[in-house]
């Protein structure tokens, strides 16, 4: 199994607030662009 950086950009970002939501606002993205590379 290949991740991308993005991928795991995204799930570091969620670990570290606890939310996709929240991922999604640090990251700069969308909260379904967020859950779709998770």
């Amino acid at each position: 199994m290949n991740f991308s950086i993005r991928q795991l950009q995204a799930f570091r970002e969620v670990m570290r607030t606890g939310s996709i939501s929240e991922a999604a606002r640090a990251l700069n993205r969308t909260q379904p662009a967020v859950s779709s590379l998770i």
